[in-house]
């Protein structure tokens, strides 16, 4: 499914809106929008960087370093399976 650009801008801009443009919120941002999409579109990423003035790889960092992220399309079904 490819979003519109101009679509995740508006989704961006209300979820930042929610949170005020809180930079210190990067996490709850993230997940809103992850909510949305199922997942963190490029155009996303940047446009959270670009509005809560951090820098991108400061965004992309907090992206990747936590599991719950995806930076790529997933199915609408996640299966997970406990091996412990």
């Amino acid at each position: 499914m490819k979003v519109k650009a101009s679509q995740v801008r508006k989704t961006v801009a209300a979820v930042m809106d929610k949170y005020n443009n809180d930079a210190g919120l990067l996490v709850s941002i993230l997940q809103d929008i992850q909510a949305e999409y199922n997942y963190l579109p490029r155009a996303a990423v940047v446009e959270v960087s670009r509005r809560a003035g951090v820098p991108l790889t400061r965004v992309y960092s907090v992206a990747t370093f936590f599991k719950a992220f995806s930076l790529t399309e997933r199915g609408r079904h996640l299966i997970h399976v406990c091996i412990g």
